[in-house]
């Protein structure tokens, strides 16, 4: 967002906004990122392909968290580590992951827990997920929930919005072994 935008986000909610997530690499976010936290407001970093050298400077400026830590990243290469390998520099970083083993793989979330970060569990789910079977309206789209899966109307399938509880136990008894 711009400057004006957030401020007036802040307005219209009595500031009561508290974390803010931001793709480093957008123009005009280091400029927000530095209003943030001089409001004493979370900065977390997420969707992100940044080089290394702007996520250090996200970092120095007191951004602590990952949002979807990942997800919508450039991997990790041994020789141009990206995002992953700068996040993982530093371990002040909160790593907010989906342990659903669709936006990460059992192994990939394996890893993460074995890191020195702090780590938080979230999830990629709509509130469908939570009433009784049936369509629904979510976003400008219509949802079709049977239960165990959501499909659009489109046809289209959104498996991958679990629970966050309904991944976790399997995936954290899976990365113990």
């Amino acid at each position: 967002p711009s400057l004006p935008l957030l401020k007036y986000w802040r307005e219209l909610t009595g500031d009561r906004v508290v974390r803010m997530t931001l793709s480093p690499e957008v123009p005009g976010n280091i400029e927000i990122a530095k209003y943030l936290t001089a409001e004493k407001i979370a900065v977390s970093l997420g969707h992100t392909n940044a080089a290394p050298d702007i996520i250090r400077e996200f970092y120095a400026l007191g951004a602590r968290q990952i949002t979807h830590f990942m997800n919508a990243m450039q991997p990790f290469h041994h020789r141009e580590p990206g995002p992953v390998g700068a996040i993982l520099e530093q371990p002040g970083f909160l790593l907010e992951i989906i342990p659903d083993g669709y936006h990460l793989d059992q192994l990939a979330v394996k890893l993460i827990l074995n890191l020195p970060h702090p780590i938080a569990f979230v999830s990629d789910s709509t509130y469908v997920r939570y009433l009784a079977p049936g369509t629904y309206e979510y976003l400008d789209q219509t949802i079709i929930w049977d239960g165990k899966k959501q499909i659009t109307a489109t046809g289209t399938p959104e498996e991958a919005r679990a629970r966050v509880s309904e991944p976790v136990l399997p995936l954290m008894l899976a990365a113990r072994h």
